[in-house]
């Protein structure tokens, strides 16, 4: 995701979700577009992730932090791979990552669609490789991946989520032995209140 720019008034000043999605539907409308619930709830969807995003920047940066935001798709080795290596290039080292890629689009595995299953499964494990791939072990301190229960226990309809997260464990456990000098952990979550 790109670092959000600032809020719309109107939308700012919709502190809960009710009235966020009433600002929507009628700027929606002021615009002359007529939109379906689930639009609605996408734009809420985005509207909230960004606030998110805008809060947790401005807490480091009134910590003291400086913030150094830089969006890249993490399912692109490439340019994944490339970022790592800018950064390297722009600081010398790395001293620790907390991945926390992932996507989910629950549904059965018989109305799955293999596109569907590589965007999940891809977006967890793929980006994972490249870490473990770019990332110099012998500065690095801290490795985190945040994976979920469902990668042990399974859950209904997430069987591209979980075989991502179980993937995502296991290379987790095998880079804690390989890299003796860097912590390296999954940490299984739970459910989620309020979803990805």
């Amino acid at each position: 995701s790109p670092e959000p720019a600032p809020e719309d008034a109107a939308l700012a000043a919709a502190k809960d979700a009710a009235a966020l999605k009433r600002t929507l539907l009628e700027q929606a409308r002021a615009r002359g577009e007529t939109p379906k619930p689930v639009e609605i709830e996408r734009a809420l969807g985005k509207v909230l992730a960004e606030r998110e995003i805008r809060t947790a920047l401005a807490d480091l940066r009134a910590a003291g932090a400086k913030v150094d935001y830089r969006a890249c798709d993490v399912r692109d080795g490439e340019a994944f791979s490339t970022l790592i290596n800018q950064i390297y290039a722009d600081h010398g080292r790395i001293d620790a990552v907390l991945h926390g890629a992932g996507v989910i689009e629950d549904k059965l595995l018989v109305d799955k669609t293999p596109e569907s299953f590589a965007r999940v499964f891809g977006t967890k494990i793929d980006s994972s490789i490249t870490l473990a791939r770019a990332l110099k072990p012998e500065s690095l301190k801290l490795l985190v991946f945040f994976t979920s229960v469902a990668g042990r226990y399974g859950n209904k309809g997430q069987s591209d989520y979980a075989a991502a997260n179980e993937a995502v464990n296991r290379l987790a456990w095998q880079l804690s032995r390989d890299w003796s000098d860097t912590r390296v952990m999954a940490m299984n979550w739970g459910p989620w209140d309020a979803g990805m």
